[in-house]
């Protein structure tokens, strides 16, 4: 075989992707990246809005008003307001106002006053102040227009999140709306906050929270399986690549033998070459005694070509040699390549089978045994 067959043949060989290769020529990739520059789009534009200052004063009436006195029903209990008996239905709400915005709200920013009113002017029995954010607020209620369902709110500074939640007894039931105005500077009118649930019954509110526990472990399920079937693809890929570093080796070693055989070959010729000179040498020897010059004068230059020949197949066999040791050196690389690669690949398999192992335990405890606290006896 030439010098220029060997040289070519080796270069064929293709050593396996390594692991950080597949991963980064994985489309998904593409897609995190994609997703990632989304994500830093929403978060520049949610950070620009919240560095904006802007007032934003809020009032919120809790859903749930408690009827303190029901007409109609059998009872002792006589209520009038200033001497004058009452003949509706008495109720409870709290209302909370606060400042959402991020700029304070000081007295002078009050352009038109914030009034907590009754919608059908239903008359305010009692309004009282409940809790305060802080004290250096000032908090404080105009009573003088409680018999118009009016109540004036007034106050010296209201910081981020700063306000109080005040309760009002009206007279009438519990479905009057309670509604607020005013005029700050800076917000046209007061933000009005509305529940937009259900009020739900204790029992409706364990039902509720143990369906949410489901629904968490069934979501851990999910991911559990999604992991596990990650695994697989793990194991999948390290099976690719040992078939794939199999071959690359097998061809490698194709190539020793190839070397192999070559260097046998260059040995046999050279001990064929060695053969001819010595049937050369004794013929020359005779030609010689029989004194024919001419001839001998040809059988050095066959033994001259013979050696030369000796000579190209020993430089041959040389740079097999050398192939061979490169070759060798690639198996021997490619070996530790791949004992690095199978390390990385059972890392990731145990760090997902463990991952994918704690949540479906976490499953199974959110479906089958987590229960939300309630008395055990009901209400």
């Amino acid at each position: 075989m030439a010098e220029s067959e060997i040289t070519q043949e080796v270069p064929k060989a293709e050593a396996p992707k390594s692991f950080l290769l597949k991963f980064l020529s994985n489309p998904f990739i593409g897609l995190i990246g994609w997703a990632a520059t989304v994500t830093s789009v929403l978060l520049t534009t949610y950070f620009y809005q919240a560095s904006r200052e802007y007032p934003q004063l809020t009032c919120y009436v809790h859903p749930v008003k408690a009827t303190i006195v029901r007409t109609g029903e059998a009872s002792r209990l006589i209520t009038s307001f200033d001497n004058k008996p009452i003949a509706s239905d008495i109720t409870a709400a709290q209302v909370a106002l606060w400042n959402r915005g991020n700029r304070p709200i000081k007295k002078q920013n009050v352009l038109k006053p914030v009034v907590i009113y009754t919608q059908d002017n239903s008359p305010i029995l009692e309004a009282t102040i409940r809790k305060t954010s802080r004290d250096v607020t000032h908090l404080s209620l105009n009573l003088n227009e409680l018999q118009k369902g009016r109540v004036i709110i007034d106050w010296d500074i209201l910081e981020r999140n700063d306000g109080g939640i005040i309760q009002l007894i009206y007279a009438g039931k519990p479905d009057v709306h309670i509604q607020a105005e005013g005029v700050i500077e800076g917000q046209p009118s007061v933000e009005l906050a509305e529940f937009s649930g259900i009020i739900k019954s204790p029992y409706e509110q364990y039902e509720s929270e143990r369906s949410e526990y489901r629904t968490i472990g069934f979501l851990l399920l999910g991911l559990g399986i999604l992991l596990l079937w990650g695994a697989l693809g793990i194991r999948k890929a390290k099976s690719d690549f040992k078939k794939s570093s199999d071959k690359y080796i097998i061809l490698l070693k194709s190539f020793i033998e190839d070397r192999d055989k070559d260097i046998k070959w260059e040995i046999e010729q050279i001990e064929l070459n060695d053969k001819f000179i010595v049937d050369v040498e004794k013929q020359s020897r005779r030609f010689e005694e029989e004194g024919l010059s001419e001839l001998v004068e040809s059988s050095s230059q066959r033994i001259a070509a013979y050696r030369k020949e000796q000579q190209s197949s020993r430089e041959r066999i040389k740079t097999s040699e050398s192939q061979k040791e490169e070759l060798i050196a690639k198996i021997n690389k490619e070996a530790k390549v791949r004992q690095k690669e199978e390390r990385h690949f059972n890392w990731a398999l145990v760090v997902i089978l463990s991952i994918a192992l704690i949540a479906c335990l976490l499953a199974f405890y959110f479906i089958l045994i987590a229960q939300p606290i309630r008395p055990p006896f009901g209400f």
